[in-house]
């Protein structure tokens, strides 16, 4: 949806994203996200081996701050990462689909069509307070980067937010679709 959005937007009136407007729908810097930063710092590095396309010292020294600035972010995404990794069900660790999915994540930056965001704010406990914090942050990012977003937190919504909320979730698809032109 957001590759349309960023790069066709004449093609869509508006994008729906049901618990689905995380850092693969929309990629912020503040944010960050593993898949998408790994990819990125591999392409840094892969710029800098010898033999590469590198062709002067000050080149090489561009390339090798670059990779600097990008280490802090990567690793306060490792560490979540890691985190994620060592709690999350056993069944996901290994999901083929889940892994192909991941694999083809892109920095979307510039969608530039109507969107609607609905978020689960699942109850306490749940998720912990820093899984809380990231997931807040991502919505911050979304909302501020996507000015033609609406974005609609449920409180103690579930991830299939379409069932736990699912009058909540009607009733802001179809104001939202009745907005678009």
């Amino acid at each position: 949806m957001s590759s349309v959005g960023s790069r066709h937007p004449e093609k869509v009136s508006g994008l729906i994203y049901l618990e689905a407007g995380y850092s693969h729908a929309f990629y912020d810097q503040s944010v960050g996200d593993y898949e998408i930063d790994l990819i990125d710092l591999k392409g840094k590095l892969d710029r800098i081996q010898p033999g590469s396309e590198v062709q002067d010292s000050m080149q090489l020294s561009k390339e090798l701050e670059s990779i600097r600035a990008a280490l802090p972010r990567f690793e306060k995404n490792l560490r979540y990462k890691i985190k994620e990794l060592n709690t999350q069900p056993t069944q996901f660790r290994n999901a083929t689909i889940w892994n192909a999915i991941m694999a083809g994540k892109k920095k979307f930056t510039d969608i530039r069509v109507p969107a609607l965001a609905i978020y689960a704010i699942p109850k306490e406990g749940v998720l912990d307070a820093e899984q809380m914090e990231r997931r807040t942050q991502q919505m911050n990012a979304f909302e501020k980067g996507m000015p033609f977003a609406r974005v609609v937190r449920l409180q103690y919504a579930a991830h299939n937010i379409f069932l736990s909320n699912e009058a909540e979730v009607l009733r802001e698809i179809k104001t939202f679709l009745g907005s678009l032109p």
